[in-house]
């Protein structure tokens, strides 16, 4: 990330929608932050997982999030809900295919976080016992809270987005990196707090950290120092029942408190 200007924005939220036998070109809604979404041309739609068509499962249900920079470059991407494991693989197997458009705002190329909800249907049912192939029909769509129920509750081997209260320990934090910002810089933006959300995956590594607030004037060199630093920290595993799990946390940091 060397880009000073490479600052990553809260994103809303995509209803998706894609054929598997055609290129689709899937563009966000707008937020506060950007006026045009990240957009994606699927030219390769993730397979169901054998296993589970032979379980006669033909319905996936997968919540991804993606991380691209102003040049259309993906930087990080995570299942952050999905009613298997095994789909985090299958989404792994496709997704480098994957073109993506920068989000935009005012016209000019960002960098932007953004969660696609999915549902991915193996819709032919004499397919049900075999692999998906090409001249199926996979629909992606975005899915209500009943399903969300669905996937908490009726699925065992799932993937899920862990609340911190939920956790068996609340986040530690085991390895702080300070910014490295100018003096000029550091006393420009004195009066700043910044608040990012990020997510923390299963091995206490910080992912895709994304701007959602700011208080007081605040430079994108002194943000993109802050956000440079976040991305180096490290926490001990967090885990629910013992087992490694994703979790959401938010940081507010301000510049006043940096360097006392």
């Amino acid at each position: 990330m060397s880009n000073p200007h490479k600052i990553l924005l809260f994103s809303v939220t995509l209803i998706a929608a894609l054929l598997s036998n055609r290129a689709a070109l899937i563009a966000g809604p707008a937020d506060s932050h950007a006026s045009q979404g990240i957009g994606i041309e699927m030219t390769q739609a993730p397979e169901m997982p054998e296993f589970l068509l032979k379980a006669g499962v033909t319905s996936a249900l997968a919540t991804l999030v993606i991380s691209v920079d102003e040049n259309g470059s993906l930087d990080d991407w995570l299942l952050v809900e999905a009613s298997d494991q095994s789909l985090d693989k299958a989404v792994a197997e496709v997704i480098e295919t994957w073109t993506f458009r920068p989000a935009r705002r005012n016209g000019q190329a960002i960098a932007a976080r953004q969660t696609f909800p999915l549902q991915l249907d193996a819709a032919a049912p004499t397919q049900r016992y075999s692999r998906v192939t090409k001249s199926d029909t996979l629909a992606y769509r975005y899915f209500d809270p009943a399903d969300r129920s669905e996937i908490k509750h009726k699925y065992t081997q799932r993937i899920q987005l862990v609340d911190p209260p939920n956790l068996d320990q609340l986040p530690t934090l085991i390895e702080y990196v300070k910014p490295s910002v100018a003096p000029e810089v550091y006393a420009a933006n004195k009066g700043a707090s910044l608040r990012f959300t990020f997510y923390l995956d299963g091995e206490g590594r910080v992912r895709m950290p994304s701007l959602s607030h700011i208080d007081g004037p605040a430079s994108p060199a002194a943000i993109f120092a802050v956000q440079t630093a976040l991305e180096q920290w490290k926490f001990e595993p967090v885990t629910q029942g013992g087992k490694p799990v994703l979790t959401l946390l938010a940081q507010t940091i301000h510049f006043s408190h940096l360097y006392d």
